[in-house]
């Protein structure tokens, strides 16, 4: 959550003590609007999301630091704790089902920064160790596209962890605008298919993915097409894509997420024999 004017904004939301005392006077650490939320940390938001890392003595990884970041993550990845913590630190105090993570720390938060989480490289590094391929690849894409990586960085990240990993800097395209793209255009390349993103096409707009050069594959996302006009303009679309030569497909959020035996299924039988 944002505040207006959060004094604690520096640090999204979560700060040590020790980190404020340089900007704040012990006085004014300890009365609002900064709260206690465990030994030697103070948080201007009751619900912040690094609370349960910080009681835990660790930071957050994996895709719970990437959903802070605004990256996108399988939504049911979120409902499981991913958590950093130190070689030394005991598993007395570990949040019940939360996932540990303990790498060498190439990649931790500076002393001045938001250190209840992993760096964006640091929280990427733990999802390419962490999470499946396909789905690393769509959040590469996703911090991609948002500018919070760049190509270079992705690389740099990726000759950090095991070779095993490299692929990724192939597979990774920072044109994609929703995880769902990534995921589908993951699934045609390895059909052998020549799959372009975001493709502005003349008379159409911009379609999520080209596939040979001849069928636009649309994806849905929850959260729109959820209205009568939107609906409508969809038709039009698909009714102007026929008119220019154009197949197209199109899959709801819901499908690619919770029916991946359904689009395969599609995808097999419109792309058999190319």
């Amino acid at each position: 959550m944002d505040i207006p004017n959060d004094p604690l904004a520096p640090f999204a939301g979560l700060a040590r003590v020790a980190q404020l005392r340089g900007h704040f006077s012990r006085s004014a650490i300890d009365r609002p609007p900064f709260r206690h939320i465990a030994y030697g940390w103070r948080s201007t938001q009751p619900d912040h999301p690094g609370i349960a890392a910080v009681k835990a003595g660790g930071r957050l990884t994996c895709v719970s630091a990437a959903r802070t970041y605004g990256f996108w993550v399988r939504p049911a990845s979120v409902d499981v704790l991913h958590l950093h913590l130190d070689h030394n630190r005991g598993p007395a105090r570990h949040p019940s089902g939360a996932v540990i993570h303990r790498h060498a720390d190439k990649f931790r938060p500076p002393a001045a920064s938001a250190i209840w989480r992993d760096t964006v490289h640091g929280t990427i590094a733990s999802i390419v160790r962490c999470q499946s391929l396909d789905d690393a690849v769509a959040t590469i894409d996703s911090a991609l596209n948002q500018g919070a990586l760049k190509v270079q960085d992705v690389d740099a990240v990726l000759a950090s962890l095991p070779s095993r990993f490299r692929v990724i800097s192939e597979l990774v395209d920072e044109r994609a605008e929703s995880g769902l793209e990534s995921l589908v255009r993951l699934k045609l390349r390895r059909m052998g298919l020549s799959v372009r993103s975001q493709v502005q096409i003349r008379g159409l707009g911009r379609v999520d993915l080209l596939v040979q050069g001849s069928v636009i594959v649309e994806l849905d996302g929850e959260r729109f097409h959820s209205d009568r006009d939107a609906f409508a303009r969809d038709r039009h679309r698909d009714a102007v894509a026929a008119v220019f030569g154009y197949r197209r497909l199109r899959f709801s959020g819901r499908q690619v997420l919770f029916d991946e035996a359904l689009v395969d299924a599609a995808l097999r039988a419109t792309f058999s024999g190319w």
